[in-house]
């Protein structure tokens, strides 16, 4: 999004001027934001899995053996690390 903007930033102005690198710094910004503001709800998900197998292993153990499996192993390992 942010480069597609950036070159028809350059191509639609065509002047040597400095007027273009504001577009293009608008649309990398804009490009950024985008892909920032879904990807931080995707990890806010995940961080909310991680306190709910610190806090509660049994529930997640029952509705989800497979990640509490896997998680399990994860501080399993972690412990024998230090």
């Amino acid at each position: 999004m942010g480069l597609a903007g950036s070159v028809a930033a350059f191509l639609g102005l065509g002047s040597p001027g400095a007027s273009w690198a504001w577009v293009c710094m608008a649309a990398l910004l804009l490009g950024y934001l985008a892909c920032a503001l879904p990807l931080s709800l995707l990890d806010g998900a995940v961080a909310a899995v991680y306190v709910v197998f610190a806090e509660h292993p049994v529930p997640l153990a029952f509705h989800f053996p497979m990640v509490h499996h896997r998680f399990a192993r994860i501080a399993e390992f972690a412990l024998y690390d230090r």
